[in-house]
């Protein structure tokens, strides 16, 4: 049990340094509406909403410092994401 939580963790750090690695490349990148509409119609409305929440932590997050952008990351993917 200890060996899976461990790699679990793990797991969990590497996705958020990739995406923190990832958050300047994204911060240029503009959702339409359009793109939304055709998330939802695909997945749900819970998706559609996630990615309208990732949007607004990539736009509000360019005068943190780094620790602070990998904690907000840490955070979102542990509220948003079942592992």
């Amino acid at each position: 049990m200890f060996v899976y939580q461990s790699h679990q963790r793990l797991l969990g750090l590497i996705i958020s340094l990739c995406i923190f690695i990832s958050l300047p490349l994204l911060a240029d990148l503009s959702i339409t509406e359009e793109l939304l509409d055709k998330i939802e119609a695909k997945y749900n409305k819970f998706s559609r909403q996630r990615v309208t929440l990732w949007q607004e932590l990539v736009s509000t997050s360019d005068n943190l410092t780094d620790i602070e952008k990998l904690e907000l990351v840490n955070k979102f993917f542990n509220s948003n994401v079942l592992f």
